[in-house]
């Protein structure tokens, strides 16, 4: 429950009373599963799978991902392991009412190559 309870705190306590269709933090998880099924259970994904023993090109995850998600993704990375930079996050963005819009870049991963390691 700890779990379910930061993650609404972290991505979605901003989303309840004004983003469309949001009413509380059921209606907020149901759409999170609904866009998990649409999205992430996509064929493609394979493209970008984590690997532990070498870094792979940042622009291989926005290729393998871009025929899936037709708005610029963003990728996020926090630290630095054998000088590249550790994948943490790939955000997918949307408008108020759902739908694909292009993720406004941080630019957090730095280095042409990053790792995307396996938990």
């Amino acid at each position: 429950m700890e779990f379910w309870r930061n993650q609404l705190s972290e991505y979605g306590s901003c989303a309840v009373d004004r983003i469309y269709g949001i009413e509380d933090a059921n209606s907020y998880f149901e759409r999170a599963i609904h866009l998990y099924k649409n999205y992430y259970s996509l064929h493609g994904w394979e493209a970008v799978r984590p690997n532990n023993s070498a870094p792979i090109p940042s622009d291989e995850i926005r290729a393998g991902l871009g025929e899936l998600f037709p708005k610029k993704i963003e990728v996020v990375c926090r630290g630095q392991m054998r000088d590249f930079d550790v994948l943490l996050e790939i955000h997918l963005c949307f408008n108020l009412r759902w739908k694909p819009i292009d993720c406004v870049t941080r630019a957090s991963c730095n280095t042409r190559k990053v790792w995307f390691l396996e938990h």
